[in-house]
C-alpha cells in the first residue's frame, strides 16, 4: 500500500466515525494528532519493559502480540492483530496501569499502522459520549 492509499485508508475511517455521532472536534483532533508507521516484517514496536503509551491502528499487515516471561524470556502468543481482524491493538498489561510491559507487538508482515497517543484519546472522553462508546467497544474488541 502507497503512502497516498494509506492516507484514503485513515481518511475513511476517521470519517467513518461520523456515522457513529462522534463529534467533528474529536475527529479534528484524531486527524492532527495522529502518526502513520511504516513496520517491516519482524519489526517491533513495543518491547518488554516500555510503556504502551499508543494505540494503534493497523492500516495494513499484522502483528503478533507475544508475552515474554521475565526470567526465561520464553515467548508465548496471546493475540494476533490484523488490517481485517481486530485492528487496533496496544499492550493492554502496560496501556491501562502505564507500567512496564510484558509483552511485545512484532509485525508478522510489512505493515502500516496508525499511532494516537493514549492520552489524546483519554482527553476526548469528557468531552463526547459518542466518542467515549467508541472507544470503549474499540479497546474491549483488543483485549478479547
Amino acid at each position: 500500500m502507497d503512502h497516498a492509499n494509506a492516507n484514503q485508508y485513515v481518511d475513511n475511517y476517521f470519517n467513518s466515525l461520523r456515522m457513529l455521532k462522534v463529534s467533528e472536534e474529536s475527529i479534528e483532533v484524531l486527524r492532527k494528532h495522529y502518526k502513520m508507521i511504516q513496520v517491516k516484517s519482524k519489526q517491533t514496536i513495543i518491547n518488554p519493559g516500555e510503556i504502551c503509551k499508543h494505540a494503534y491502528l493497523i492500516v495494513k499487515g499484522g502483528f503478533v502480540c507475544r508475552y515474554i516471561h521475565e526470567t526465561s524470556g520464553v515467548a508465548n502468543t496471546i493475540n494476533f492483530y490484523l488490517d481485517d481482524l481486530h485492528p487496533v491493538m496496544a499492550c493492554v498489561d502496560s496501556y491501562f496501569n502505564q507500567r512496564p510491559t510484558n509483552c511485545e507487538l512484532r509485525a508478522i508482515k510489512d505493515s502500516v499502522v496508525i499511532a494516537i497517543a493514549r492520552s489524546v484519546l483519554l482527553s476526548l472522553i469528557p468531552k463526547d459520549i459518542h466518542f467515549t462508546k467508541f472507544y470503549y467497544e474499540v479497546i474491549t474488541n483488543a483485549i478479547f
